[in-house]
């Protein structure tokens, strides 16, 4: 699972495929009120490097594909995504955090330093998105680190994020 971003005209379809597979359609999102997308490819692709292009629909018109990028997708669990939360933030002892993984993997939440005892696990949901409520984080600065694991594999840690946990 990988996530691919770019820039659209506001309210028009985005139609990813993969370079010489135009039948298959890996994604279909829609463009903000910004002008721009965000993307989840979710099919099971195997290990290799693959070429992916967009293109834009507009009242049933489709746009060119856009330049190719090309993926190279490796048989390893990449570390989560935290989305609610930025480094040193303010958050409440128990607090719902949400972010982006593999689809069907557990992310589990640490102190900094105690693998061994999560604050928190979630189920990432087939769209790649999970969210959870931590369990009551100790007052004062607190430094999290997270993983996702499958049965067969474990992903490497994210980027630790500071927190200052106030009473709210």
């Amino acid at each position: 699972r990988f996530w691919m971003r770019g820039t659209g005209t506001p309210g028009a379809e985005i139609i990813v495929q993969k370079n010489g597979d135009h039948g298959t359609i890996y994604a279909r999102v829609y463009v903000d009120a910004y002008g721009d997308w965000l993307a989840c490819i979710n099919k099971p692709l195997p290990p290799g490097a693959f070429k992916f292009g967009a293109k834009q629909v507009i009242d049933g018109a489709e746009s060119l594909y856009s330049q190719n990028i090309t993926v190279t997708v490796v048989d390893a669990l990449p570390a989560p995504i935290l989305d609610s939360h930025a480094n040193g933030e303010q958050i409440a002892p128990v607090t719902l955090l949400n972010g982006r993984g593999f689809p069907g993997a557990t992310v589990y939440v640490y102190k900094s330093g105690d693998p061994n005892n999560p604050f928190g696990s979630a189920v990432v949901n087939r769209d790649g998105y999970w969210d959870m409520f931590t369990k009551p984080l100790p007052l004062g600065r607190f430094r999290m680190g997270a993983r996702q694991m499958l049965p067969s594999n474990t992903g490497s840690w994210m980027s630790e994020v500071n927190f200052d946990v106030v009473n709210a």
